[in-house]
């Protein structure tokens, strides 16, 4: 018997919050996928001194007309509506003329997609050293040229430095920030508060110094900052294990899905997948990489035809829907880390043989081993026959 909505006291109420709560289920059933490209050149430094390459190289990427960088990056992104997060090294301009930084950071923002704060604080030593001047550069990286291991009140100045280069690029104040190799400490989080950043997102697995005070891969808040970790894993080689981070550039696109399910089974509060502006050129080792290219645009089309599980954000919206209800997104720690087993790894190693020295000794250990096998079950079986022949 179906009764009206009238006839029961309360019932619209009831409906209207199953309505809501559904909804709310629904819309935070999709994993939010951060996807980050830290946008930086090396400081080119060799014993003979520090000799950045120009923007046209690892940030451009710029070959035979071509650009395969932070431009090729926006390109396969917004194919498919999607925007990224790019951080920017903040210090940049200790080198580069301020104008040809301003102008890369705009091209960026004119194309919908977020900036944010990447901190490689040792370039703000070409300000007070030459190029050829090491002993120099040695002092100045032990004090303004760190972050992360330096007091509070040098994290703070050097960072406010930093958010303020970033929000005068981009027209807009960070909200998230990012040491240089992923270096960050408490004082930096304290740092970040003071200067009123929203989100630390430089934790990465276990033996990094915030996992100490933070839940690894889960989302936390510690001295009011919210950490947006990345995504550690563990490689199960059978006799051993290996801890890794989530990495365009090192998992092979198997292993990159593999993750992402196990971290939306997880009920992880958000995913960040790290690349930098070079992935696809890298002008002192390869231009183009077309194997970290073809990944890429697989992966973005996998994110796209599953947007019932994964849901793709840049780091700003990130925190706008967290503001929102933070509840949502901090969740209990997962009792594991997600992890990717031998078959995968023993795959990216055939995969990627020629990229990385550590997938060429497994290859060759594997197949060692094998041959070692092989011979020791060819011995003993020629043993057993001998046996056999002379009863």
């Amino acid at each position: 018997m179906i009764f009206p909505a009238h006839a029961i006291p309360g019932l619209r109420i009831l409906v209207l919050l199953a309505c809501l709560s559904l909804c709310g289920v629904s819309a935070r059933a999709a994993l939010p996928v951060i996807i980050t490209i830290d946008t930086e050149t090396s400081s080119g430094c060799t014993p003979a001194g520090c000799f950045p390459d120009p923007l046209s190289g690892r940030v451009y990427g710029v070959l035979d007309g071509r650009a395969y960088g932070i431009g090729m990056i926006m390109d396969l992104l917004e194919k498919r509506g999607l925007r990224g997060t790019f951080f920017v090294n903040a210090y940049l301009d200790s080198w580069y003329p301020e104008q040809e930084v301003a102008e890369m950071v705009a091209s960026i923002i004119r194309r919908g997609h977020d900036v944010q704060f990447h901190a490689h604080a040792e370039f703000r030593c070409f300000r007070r050293c030459g190029p050829q001047d090491m002993d120099c550069r040695f002092r100045c990286s032990r004090s303004e040229g760190r972050t992360a291991g330096t007091s509070l009140e040098n994290q703070i100045e050097v960072l406010r430095e930093g958010a303020l280069n970033i929000e005068r690029w981009s027209g807009r104040y960070p909200v998230a920030y990012r040491g240089g190799a992923l270096q960050a400490d408490v004082n930096t989080l304290k740092a970040l508060k003071a200067l009123d950043i929203k989100i630390d997102s430089s934790l990465a697995g276990p033996g990094h110094p915030l996992a100490a005070v933070l839940p690894v891969n889960q989302l936390g808040v510690h001295e009011g900052v919210l950490e947006v970790p990345l995504l550690a894993y563990e490689e199960n080689l059978v006799l051993s294990r290996r801890l890794r981070f989530l990495d365009q550039e090192s998992a092979i696109l198997g292993e990159q899905r593999h993750l992402l399910e196990q971290a939306a089974d997880m009920g992880l509060g958000a995913v960040t997948l790290l690349m930098h502006s070079f992935s696809f050129c890298d002008p002192r080792v390869a231009c183009p990489i077309e194997a970290n290219i073809e990944r890429f645009d697989a992966l973005l089309d996998y994110l796209v035809g599953r947007q019932d599980r994964f849901r793709v954000m840049t780091m700003r919206d990130f925190w706008e829907a967290y503001e929102k209800d933070p509840r949502a997104y901090l969740l209990a720690p997962p009792a594991r880390l997600p992890e990717v087993g031998y078959g995968l790894t023993l795959y990216r190693s055939v995969v990627r043989f020629n990229q990385g020295w550590m997938n060429v000794a497994f290859l060759l250990g594997n197949v060692v081993a094998a041959l070692l096998l092989l011979a020791t079950l060819f011995w003993g079986a020629r043993r057993l026959r001998r046996r056999q022949q002379a009863s």
